[in-house]
Formats: structure tokens, C-alpha cells, sequence
């Protein structure tokens, strides 16, 4: 397999070979990327077996030192392709990228139709989001997506110990912002948002 990024135009190539459901998630991704302006400096990455392209990512590094992260925009493997690994892999190989970069924390809103994906890999959540996403902000390492078992029955106090206080405070902050008032969108996964809730209160700033 190779990982390889696209510049955009490479990647609307690659766009027009889709079709149907496909095309239709392609079309979402792109226009958030290009309203987020981030082609020049985050080329979408691709997964290659041989000249086909079998998983994307739309993924970005953002921050400044100690509090870098990883975000993930969207990433998809085309219906041919899927139940092969590939977007294991994918995500294995943009930890470790990210990693690479000093990032600390891997972000991402997961949709309903993907929590199956991600709750095999270990995933573990804060809540939902007002689109009613389940939302990860996770600390990640060189073990890639292994990681995330690592710290799936960790409790919301250890995990957010896990930061330096001046981004632990931060870090609560943006959660809070993501997940608060949103606990009847609550799909049954394995979620922090009780604890987390009950952390904040006790813990926000006046």
C-alpha cells in the first residue's frame, strides 16, 4: 500500500471516476475543504494499491506547540473497496503522520452511519454534537488507531489528566462547547458525557 497526498485537481480527477452514494459524499467533502481553504497546505491523502486509490482522508494539523491536533475532516473508501481494512489503515496512517507533525489529540464529529467503523477500532466519545455526531477528541501516539483501546474504559478525569493544565482547561472548554445540551441525541455508544458534564460544573471558571 502506498500513502500518498492529491492536490486538488488530482483529486477532482479522481471525483468524476465516482459514482452515486460516493460521488454524493466526495461532493460534501470537497466543499468543505475548499471552504476551509486547506488544499494548498492539507492535499487530500490517499491510500494506493498499485495506481487505485482505495481510501481518502480530508485531514489537517492545526495549533501551536503542546496543543497541536489532528483533525479529521472526512474519510471514506469508495463501495468497492470497503470491508478490506483500508480505512483502518487510513486512519492508522494519518495518526502516525500526525503524530509526526507533534500533534497531541485526534478531533473528529463521527456520523451515525460510520459509528460502526469507529466503535470497532475502540473508539470512545464525549457525547453528541447539535448535528446529533457522536464527537472524539482523543489523545493519540505512535500506536496509531491501537491507541484509542488504550483508552476506551479510561474515565473523563484521567483522560483529561493526561494534558498539561493549560491545555487540560482548554481542552474541557472546547468539549463542553461541542456536547453540552445535547445528551438526548445519546445513541447507546460508550460516551463520557455524564461524567464529563458533572466534571466541568464542579471545575469551569466562574
Amino acid at each position: 500500500m502506498q500513502y500518498e497526498t492529491l492536490t486538488r485537481d488530482q483529486y477532482l480527477e479522481f471525483h468524476q471516476t465516482l459514482r452515486d452514494k460516493d460521488f454524493k459524499f466526495s461532493k460534501v467533502a470537497i466543499g468543505m475543504w475548499d471552504f476551509m481553504k486547506a488544499w494548498g497546505k492539507w492535499p487530500t491523502r490517499a491510500l494506493k494499491d498499485g495506481d487505485e486509490i482505495v481510501s481518502i482522508c480530508f485531514m489537517k494539523v492545526s495549533g501551536q506547540a503542546q496543543t497541536k491536533v489532528l483533525f479529521i475532516s472526512n474519510i471514506f473508501t469508495p463501495t468497492e473497496h470497503k470491508k478490506k481494512g483500508y480505512a483502518r489503515e487510513m486512519l492508522d496512517r494519518n495518526i502516525r503522520e500526525a503524530v509526526n507533525l507533534e500533534a497531541m489529540t485526534l478531533r473528529m464529529d463521527c456520523n451515525r452511519k460510520a459509528l460502526a467503523f469507529y466503535d470497532a477500532l475502540g473508539t470512545s466519545y464525549w457525547g453528541t454534537t447539535i448535528e446529533q455526531s457522536m464527537f472524539c477528541d482523543l489523545p493519540i501516539d505512535d500506536s496509531g488507531v491501537e491507541g484509542f483501546w488504550n483508552h476506551r474504559n479510561t474515565s473523563a478525569r484521567d483522560l483529561l489528566s493526561l494534558y498539561p493544565e493549560k491545555l487540560r482547561q482548554a481542552k474541557m472548554k472546547w468539549i463542553a462547547k461541542k456536547v453540552r445540551r445535547h445528551e438526548e441525541f445519546d445513541y447507546g455508544h460508550p460516551s463520557r458525557y455524564g461524567e464529563f458534564m458533572s466534571l466541568w460544573q464542579s471545575e469551569k471558571p466562574e
